[in-house]
């Protein structure tokens, strides 16, 4: 037997179910699919361009707030890093083709309990509202020289 768990060594067919109806959304309408953006920063690259650009990198891609909570780590870079990596990750889920709103308008901020959640202002919230995003996910994480984002999207029923 193969480890797929089938005698002949192929990939089992699984059945087709057929579509749940969700309360809200009409029949017939597309289906309501979560969508995933992801990035990788290498926090050499951000240590980088802050030596190049200092302040003025910082107000071009981040608000005041994610500062302010960046430097109270030891070393802010890894932080500054995951956040760049997360608002990457939100333009990937907005599907931006052209005229991407500015950095600013994507904030990673901190619930009570510390875990990060995103707030979007201006055209990233206008992006969003028109493709019915009803709420985004986010996880963050870094180790040694990397930093990467995971934004989920679920779309809302209109």
């Amino acid at each position: 037997m193969s480890t797929n768990g089938t005698a002949s060594g192929g990939w089992e067919r699984l059945p087709v179910r057929p579509a749940v109806a969700v309360a809200g959304v009409a029949p017939g309408a597309p289906p309501l699919v979560p969508r995933a953006g992801v990035d990788l920063v290498q926090v050499s690259e951000v240590r980088r361009a802050l030596a190049s650009f200092g302040e003025r990198y910082l107000r071009r891609l981040f608000t005041p707030g994610e500062v302010d909570d960046c430097r109270r780590a030891a070393d802010p870079v890894p932080h500054l890093a995951a956040r760049l990596a997360a608002k990457e990750a939100t333009i990937k889920v907005l599907g931006v083709d052209d005229l991407q709103p500015p950095w600013t308008a994507i904030e990673v901020c901190r619930r009570a309990s510390g875990a990060p959640e995103l707030s979007l202002t201006g055209e990233a919230a206008r992006l969003a509202e028109a493709q019915r995003l009803a709420g985004l996910s986010l996880s963050l994480s870094h180790e040694g020289d990397l930093a990467i984002a995971f934004v989920i999207a679920m779309p809302g029923a209109s």
